[in-house]
């Protein structure tokens, strides 16, 4: 679980952490974005680390998806998981990256279902798997003490990044 204090530092996070997982160690990346349109996601990883977005979407080592229709709309969660295990066997990718953003739940002011949601995720995976649940530090503290609590045990690791 990583929580971000701004939005100028997220964006710095998954550019950098995506050209680095898909370039350099030969894994698929899916970025589920809240807080940045898709478009804006695609400009940066563009304009800032020069990704070849289109090339990468096509390759299917990319997927930009806007959270909240991963959550509560056409892209369901499970279904991907083992879609992105068939993927891994198929394109010999050595594993994938999720970088989720958690902000649709407490933007619908859905923290019970969130807490539910994520603990309801296995914390060990039948592949490959790096899954990033971002928080933005404003709606983390929306959480009840217990609530962060049992959020940071799940995860095992809790990361804190400001700028």
């Amino acid at each position: 679980m990583m929580l971000y204090a701004d939005f100028k530092t997220l964006r710095k996070f998954y550019s950098l952490y995506t050209k680095r997982q898909i370039e350099e160690n030969n894994e698929s990346v899916r970025i589920n974005t809240f807080y940045n349109t898709v478009d804006s996601v695609k400009k940066v990883l563009y304009e800032d680390v020069h990704i070849d977005v289109s090339e990468y979407e096509k390759e299917e080592a990319l997927l930009i998806i806007d959270a909240f229709d991963t959550y509560f709309g056409q892209h369901p969660y499970r279904e991907f998981n083992e879609k992105m295990t068939n993927h891994i066997k198929e394109t010999g990718k050595e594993g994938v990256s999720i970088l989720n953003e958690i902000g649709p739940f407490p933007f619908k002011g859905m923290f019970k279902k969130i807490i539910d949601y994520e603990l309801s995720l296995p914390s060990i995976f039948n592949f490959p798997l790096k899954l990033f649940c971002l928080y933005y530090l404003r709606d983390f503290d929306g959480f009840s003490f217990e609530q962060r609590q049992k959020l940071s045990d799940h995860h095992g690791k809790t990361i804190l990044v400001n700028g």
